[in-house]
């Protein structure tokens, strides 16, 4: 039968015939709370029942759950996608860049003004301290007008532009032929202040200087002319540079004139070196002549050579043509201020 706990009412069933046919009271404890109290045998039971059908009840339909009030915040700015007319007037984009590095983004307008100004500055300082050597013909052709005025800077500055222009085989042989133009007369200024050196020691200072750079020039050019003469010697420069170098250190000038005049018999500057090797055995008599007449054969080929012009009054100062010389040695100063020699000889003529 089925008894009913007085405490939380739980219910349990008790073995039939517990009690017997008679009704009587008899003690039960619920095996939930454990509370004990008294039941009596005539209660009836409950009326037996089928027992239910256990059912699984049905899953309730799915939702989403529904996220909590988040705090308020600033509205969200909707996006909007371009159309695709919108971006061909844009352009491509580019990745953004922040921070010091998008001050000098080069994809930037700012950045672009500072990579032009950055283009623009180089080529300034390129061009004004770093400039290319150029064409090496055009320095060589910039050169031989230097080497046409004859003075000392006039000379030495021919001397580096054909060291520039190096890499031409003719401007090789005509730096030599400068080097030796240059200490020449050196040496010729040198030799005709002998006479007032024993007597003024600021001239004996100044002559001494003279012999020491002149030897030093010729030396060097010599050098280059036997270069030159090795590397090309069938060539008309480089045969007059050591033509010119042999007449100046006593060597054998005939044996480089000869294949040069029958190359180039009009040039100027061989001429200049036909005049210094007919000089080098003296000026006197026959080789001063001679030495005159090919002064003036160089004049004709190139009018503008100062060389042949002051080359031609200091023989005339040997001869005392004094009115000769002033006359070739003014229009020398007239034609080039700078040039110091024929200055120097027009105070050592006499009045």
């Amino acid at each position: 039968m089925l008894i009913r706990c007085a405490r939380c009412q739980a219910v349990f069933s008790v073995q039939e015939g517990l009690a017997g046919p008679v009704q009587r009271a008899f003690r039960v404890e619920c095996g939930r709370c454990q509370a004990v109290f008294d039941a009596h045998s005539g209660q009836l039971p409950d009326p037996p029942r089928a027992p239910a059908a256990r059912r699984t009840p049905a899953p309730p339909p799915f939702q989403r759950p529904v996220p909590g009030a988040l705090p308020a915040s600033p509205p969200l700015t909707l996006e909007r996608r371009a159309t695709p007319e919108e971006m061909a007037e844009v352009g491509p984009l580019r990745p953004a860049i922040y921070g010091r590095v998008a001050r000098q983004n080069p994809f930037t307008r700012g950045g672009t003004i500072a990579v032009a100004l950055l283009l623009l500055a180089g080529a300034a300082a390129t061009f004004l301290f770093g400039r290319p050597r150029g064409d090496p013909r055009a320095k060589a052709d910039q050169a031989m007008e230097a080497l046409l005025l004859d003075d000392d800077k006039s000379l030495e500055r021919a001397a580096a532009l054909f060291a520039e222009a190096a890499q031409l085989r003719p401007a090789q042989a005509d730096r030599a032929l400068a080097l030796l133009l240059r200490g020449s007369a050196q040496q010729d200024l040198a030799e005709r202040l002998e006479a007032l050196s024993r007597t003024d020691p600021a001239v004996a200072a100044e002559r001494e200087g003279l012999l020491r750079e002149g030897a030093r020039l010729v030396q060097e050019g010599s050098a280059a002319a036997q270069a030159a003469v090795d590397e090309a010697p069938e060539e008309v420069p480089a045969l007059r540079a050591m033509a010119l170098a042999s007449a100046l250190t006593s060597g054998s000038p005939a044996r480089w004139l000869e294949p040069a005049m029958r190359k180039a018999p009009d040039d100027a500057l061989l001429q200049l070196a036909r005049a210094e090797a007919a000089l080098a055995g003296g000026r006197a008599g026959d080789a001063r002549e001679r030495a005159l007449s090919f002064f003036e054969a160089a004049r004709t080929a190139q009018p503008r050579l100062l060389r042949a012009r002051v080359d031609a009054a200091a023989l005339a100062l040997d001869l005392r043509d004094l009115a000769a010389a002033r006359q070739g040695l003014q229009a020398v100063v007239e034609a080039n201020p700078r040039h110091e020699r024929a200055t120097r000889l027009l105070s050592l003529a006499p009045p």
